[in-house]
């Protein structure tokens, strides 16, 4: 089934992406708030909360789909382990 949107696999694509950077920011920012780095845990927050905003708005344009959703839990997934390796 076709969205408004796109196709469940580009939605799936640009949910994945998304999650990818949000979660690295989010891996870093608790990093940073663990070491006392006040203004990394700002910047990384406030880019972490735009990006979810933006996820979100796409999200409620979607139909429900498993493959947007796997695309949204693998980049979670590969977001957590690269913020692991970068920070």
């Amino acid at each position: 089934m076709t969205s408004k949107i796109g196709s469940p696999l580009r939605t799936a694509a640009v949910l994945c992406a998304s999650q990818l950077v949000s979660y690295t920011l989010l891996t870093v920012n608790f990093r940073a708030i663990a070491s006392g780095q006040i203004a990394v845990a700002l910047m990384t927050d406030a880019a972490n909360a735009t990006i979810v905003y933006f996820v979100i708005k796409r999200i409620a344009q979607e139909p429900a789909s498993v493959v947007p959703w796997l695309g949204y839990l693998l980049g979670s997934l590969l977001g957590t382990a690269a913020g692991m390796l970068i920070s």
